[in-house]
């Protein structure tokens, strides 16, 4: 899908006519932006495992996503914590259509999430808050300032 602009409404077009459909084994999403709205239109296919950029900034509780905007472009000059959705949000996202938080890389910013019938023995569903818990990168930020990195200018919705 290189030089496409992806959308939440040709999401799908663009996945079939990039011939996949039905089952795959992995689905990596990192927009900087629409994330959460692109995995949610996105019904073409399903994946094993998905792998998706969070925003850290958040916090482990707070269920939040950017306002879908189709032309989005993230600035980081101007806003480099207001992008994206939470982890919160990624896995309530996750469990409405039918996967697992199972854990998040050593950075702290990629979740993984896998199909419920899959590998449950091996890879147990964990908490938001447990993910954050296990990651210094994520455990530093104070309430004060999470409410200030999403209070800005871009419109932030419960989710």
């Amino acid at each position: 899908m290189a030089g496409q602009w992806i959308s939440a409404e040709n999401i799908n077009d663009l996945v079939i006519s990039n011939g996949f459909s039905g089952p795959i084994d992995l689905l990596s999403l990192d927009l900087d932006g629409n994330d959460y709205w692109i995995w949610q239109a996105l019904n073409c296919i399903q994946p094993r495992v998905v792998v998706v950029e969070f925003n850290t900034s958040c916090g482990p509780e707070k269920s939040v996503s950017m306002s879908y905007k189709v032309d989005y472009r993230l600035d980081l000059s101007v806003q480099p914590y207001r992008c994206g959705a939470s982890l919160a949000a990624f896995a309530k996202l996750a469990r409405a259509k039918g996967y697992r938080l199972v854990g998040v890389q050593s950075l702290g910013f990629n979740a993984f999430f896998v199909r419920d019938e899959l590998g449950e023995e091996l890879l147990p569903e964990r908490s938001t808050q447990d993910c954050f818990q296990s990651n210094d990168r994520m455990r530093g930020w104070t309430p004060a300032q999470l409410e200030m990195i999403i209070s800005g200018n871009e419109k932030w919705e419960e989710v």
